[in-house]
């Protein structure tokens, strides 16, 4: 039942960020969707394991729908403000997608997102 919720919560949430992200900026935005989508589950995923592991982080369902909408919010600014200095700068492209130095910067604040949530959850109780 749980893997089924989850499942179905990836792909709502994909479909949010994809719509989110495309009105924003007026073009397909499929590629950059996917980047924010699969940092922000991955993120989603290293908390909720360490959610098993110590239940006491999420005492509420209301403190985990906090952090949820937090790290999306992170998220979406983060990517915003770097897809807004590539198109400035105009090192975007359209037909050849993310560009190598915007796809490294993008896993690095993946990861730096993800120790940052994960020391939050860990040292807030």
């Amino acid at each position: 039942m749980k893997i089924e919720l989850f499942l179905l919560f990836d792909y709502l949430y994909y479909n949010l960020v994809k719509k989110v992200t495309s009105e924003w900026y007026g073009w397909d935005s499929e590629e950059f969707a996917g980047i924010v989508f699969l940092s922000t589950i991955q993120s989603v995923n290293v908390i909720s394991i360490l959610g098993l592991v110590k239940p006491k982080i999420f005492d509420t369902f209301l403190t985990f729908i906090g952090l949820l909408l937090a790290i999306f919010i992170l998220n979406l600014i983060r990517y915003k403000k770097l897809v807004t200095y590539t198109m400035l700068s105009k090192k975007w492209h359209m037909e050849s997608g993310m560009p190598k130095k915007l796809r490294r910067a993008g896993v690095l604040l993946y990861l730096i997102t993800t120790v940052v949530f994960f020391f939050f959850s860990a040292f807030s109780k």
